[in-house]
């Protein structure tokens, strides 16, 4: 009787030790920390978010840099920047259409910061677009900054995530990861190429009496791009 007693006690607590082993892991992912539940949808609201504003950055920049070029004679780097634009326009959503646009712009960038504008630069065409690119480079790095802002705490946080998540949601917390790594590791470089080249723009409009725009034309324009 006291034999059958202890095989009793000892199938009892192997099933609490079993029991407490499948509670400390996730089936579908592996080891939670106690009391830790990861809130994917969370997650995935805050990288929509950054990638929204790198999105209308980007985008911002090269649509100011698409009309000096355009001034400058450069069709080539022009057309370049174009098919850069509708494809992230058209792919909003997709990391690699804005990384390539993005490449687009740096190009851009470093083209227009080896051209003299004073004697390559169309004074027509800079009359009638030079302004609106100044506008359009002060838009971008609004929303630049803060994607830039956000991106390194998603990055980590998201990289904690998926230590945790279980394998059916691993792919998504992945593409989180990767628009906060794009975003932590080249915007911050992209802002300050836009800034050089809108310093530069700006001494060209004021050279030649073209007006420019206010810091507060810059935070309108900003907020009317993100109702829009």
């Amino acid at each position: 009787m006291i034999r059958k007693s202890g095989v009793v006690m000892i199938a009892s607590l192997l099933i609490v030790l079993t029991v407490s082993s499948v509670t400390a892991f996730d089936l579908l992912g592996g080891k939670k920390d106690a009391g830790a539940k990861v809130d994917v949808d969370a997650l995935s609201g805050r990288s929509a978010s950054v990638m929204s504003n790198v999105s209308k950055g980007t985008i911002s920049f090269a649509e100011a840099l698409l009309h000096v070029e355009t001034a400058v004679g450069h069709k080539a780097e022009a057309e370049k920047l174009q098919q850069a634009i509708n494809n992230a326009k058209e792919k909003k959503d997709d990391i690699n259409a804005i990384k390539a646009l993005s490449v687009e712009v740096n190009n851009a960038s470093d083209d227009l910061d080896k051209t003299n504008l004073q004697s390559n630069m169309n004074k027509e065409e800079a009359k009638k677009s030079l302004g609106n690119s100044i506008l359009k480079i002060g838009v971008g790095l609004i929303f630049d900054g803060i994607a830039a802002k956000d991106a390194p705490g998603l990055l980590s946080d998201a990289q904690a995530a998926l230590k945790q998540v279980s394998f059916t949601v691993v792919g998504k917390v992945k593409d989180m990861i990767t628009v906060a790594q794009f975003v932590t590791s080249e915007i911050p470089s992209q802002m300050n190429h836009l800034r050089k080249v809108s310093g530069k723009l700006t001494d060209y409009a004021k050279t030649n009496g073209i007006p420019t725009p206010s810091k507060e034309d810059i935070q309108k324009s900003m907020e009317g791009t993100k109702e829009g």
